[in-house]
């Protein structure tokens, strides 16, 4: 049995249980040190160890402990990412900068039996486009170096319809990275209602600071969209998403409104679809219907970029050769930049007026 897929059925199920399948297959496994990599870089290190500590025998035999070495080290990482954040955020709320955490340290604190279950490698934060520019600076003063800078070093909007990509802040004392978002999506359109999801986020706390987080049906969509935009190329993705299926408190209606409003019904299709087949997720009966919502050739497009195939074995995916055909980016040229999405995201009314106002100008 392939590492791959040892690791997919060590992290079956609500919580970290060693299942009779699961036992068999660790228990036969003939590279427990590669095995624990792979959950490294995976992101599911801490879920292992604790797949493996609730079986004695497991925990007890000693060709098991690199499991354990490794999550130890990658818990220490995140528990100091996560004092990293608490001081980020607390810096912003005092200057009363509004401030939503995304991803790892929310979906850890709300959806994951333990937080610890959950490591994640750098911070994301999204603040408003208005605040861009102070934080940048707060950033900086506190010992952050801008990676875009060199590139980009005003950033600004591309096209009236653009959102500000991230802005990358990497702490080479520390080794501490921060990813600053004007938009959570990030898929070359600045997101539909983008102050309704806003004014939906909610409030919650970080140790001693107070950020809010995204509305579960928004952060389901944009979950889905990370995870297609990287070429679905990480298990603890799949397992936030996991997570938040298993809970059973997902509007499937509404899902499927806001990814079709926001042009990423392919996106969140294709990733349920693919959802029981990397960790057996039990599908409710509106999950199975909004997994067979995508269009048929873009289905096929999707099939042929991140076959299922390759997504089971756990392999990378090259997301970047792909980046186009899930990111409008017309500013790289019409044809390179702009049509690739055309055929796989919605909003195509607003990429045409995009394009055909960019034609004009250079006319």
């Amino acid at each position: 049995m392939s590492l791959a897929r040892t690791l997919r059925l060590a992290s079956v199920g609500p919580r970290p249980q060693c299942t009779d399948r699961a036992y068999t297959a660790l228990r036969a496994c003939p590279d427990i040190k590669g095995l624990a990599r792979l959950a490294v870089e995976q992101r599911m290190a801490g879920w292992m160890a604790a797949v493996v500590a609730s079986r004695p025998e497991l925990a007890s035999d000693p060709r098991f402990a690199p499991i354990a070495e490794t999550a130890f080290g990658v818990t220490v990482n995140t528990l100091g990412l996560f004092a990293e954040l608490t001081q980020v955020v607390g810096m912003l709320n005092r200057l009363e900068i509004p401030v939503v955490v995304l991803k790892g340290p929310d979906v850890a604190q709300r959806f994951y039996p333990e937080s610890g279950l959950r490591p994640y490698s750098d911070i994301d934060i999204l603040i408003h486009e208005s605040d861009l520019a102070q934080v940048m600076a707060l950033l900086k003063d506190r010992g952050y170096e801008d990676k875009n800078e060199a590139d980009d070093p005003d950033p600004h909007r591309l096209h009236d319809c653009h959102g500000i990509f991230q802005r990358i802040f990497m702490n080479h004392t520390t080794g501490h990275i921060v990813e600053v978002h004007c938009d959570h999506l990030q898929i070359g359109l600045e997101p539909v209602s983008m102050d309704e999801i806003w004014a939906r986020s909610s409030e919650a706390k970080f140790a001693s600071a107070s950020a809010n987080v995204l509305e579960t049906h928004d952060l389901f969509v944009q979950l889905c969209v990370h995870l297609n935009r990287h070429g679905y190329e990480r298990l603890a993705w799949f397992k936030d998403i996991d997570l938040l299926v298993r809970g059973g408190t997902m509007d499937w209606e509404q899902v499927t409104s806001k990814a079709e409003e926001q042009g990423c019904l392919g996106a969140v299709s294709y990733t349920l679809m693919l959802l029981p087949k990397v960790l057996g997720t039990p599908m409710p009966e509106g999950a199975v219907r909004l997994s067979k919502a995508q269009g048929r050739a873009s289905r096929l497009l999707y099939q042929r970029m991140w076959p299922a195939k390759r997504v089971l074995r756990l392999e990378p995916q090259r997301q970047w050769r792909f980046r186009r055909l899930v990111q409008f980016a017309p500013e790289t040229g019409f044809i390179r930049g702009g049509l690739p999405s055309f055929l796989t995201t919605g909003r195509r009314r607003d990429k045409l007026r995009v394009m055909l106002a960019g034609l004009r100008r250079t006319a």
